[in-house]
């Protein structure tokens, strides 16, 4: 499920000087510090997708892991890990180079209540099945 792939070790290092802070329940969050999305590039700020821990970047939509749980259910903070494969990764940063469209590609149940995520991700995939002529594997 989670890859934490990410795009070179300058993103990584970025990534790994986020600030850590506790996350609450709001619909946005701020991380603090250093955190850039590693598609847009924009100050890192996120949304809660459907999928416990995740968010995703509200300028982008690149999804994120910003909460980990273990077996045990305890909670444990850790820098945003990307949470797409590195072959998806490649095509949404070059969308959004061309586009600058929302993609919404983090884990949705109910499209109803995410419509802006369900149109920016049937967006990107008509966009890349154009360019590449066919689509790569699952997402993560």
């Amino acid at each position: 499920m989670v890859n934490n792939y990410h795009l070179h070790p300058g993103i990584n290092m970025l990534l790994s000087k986020c600030a850590m802070n506790e996350i609450n329940d709001n619909a946005t969050h701020y991380l603090p510090g250093t955190c850039f999305c590693a598609v847009c590039g924009c100050v890192l700020r996120v949304f809660w997708s459907d999928m416990p821990g995740e968010a995703m970047c509200i300028v982008c939509g690149t999804p994120y892991q910003i909460v980990v749980y273990t077996l045990m259910g305890i909670k444990l903070k850790t820098p945003p890990l990307i949470n797409v494969k590195n072959e998806w990764l490649v095509i949404m940063k070059q969308y959004w180079i061309e586009t600058h469209e929302f993609m919404g590609m983090g884990v949705i149940y109910d499209v109803k209540q995410h419509p802006r995520c369900q149109a920016g991700r049937q967006k990107l995939y008509n966009w890349a099945r154009e360019k590449l002529k066919v689509l790569p594997g699952e997402m993560v």
